[in-house]
């Protein structure tokens, strides 16, 4: 609903996912950096804050973090985890180059 609504409505499920994916994340800090569920809460945090928040700074701090964290730990990962690992900071590592490649016409 915050990404397509346009009405007041709105800004009462904007606040609602930021702190749901604010709870979430603090929730996540348990896990190990590498963990799938993270990886992926935190690449879907980062979007939500690059793209409904307009929170770019916040967006790439947090995709440039939970990349440097999980990257050191993947030659201890094999097989099909080391792959959904691979492919979540892939993802994670693309949206951070577009982001900071448009970084320079940020208002």
């Amino acid at each position: 609903m915050a990404e397509v609504l346009s009405t007041d409505a709105r800004q009462y499920y904007v606040d609602e996912s930021k702190e749901a994916y604010e709870q979430a994340l603090s929730i996540a800090q348990n896990f190990a950096v590498n963990d799938t569920g993270r990886l992926g809460l935190a690449l879907n945090a980062s979007v939500f804050y690059y793209e409904i928040l307009e929170e770019k700074d916040k967006a790439c701090s947090l995709a440039k973090m939970t990349f440097d964290e999980a990257i050191e730990s993947l030659d201890d990962l094999t097989g099909f985890l080391n792959s959904e690992v691979s492919l979540i900071l892939q993802l994670i590592q693309d949206n951070y180059k577009n982001w900071t490649d448009k970084k320079d016409g940020w208002k």
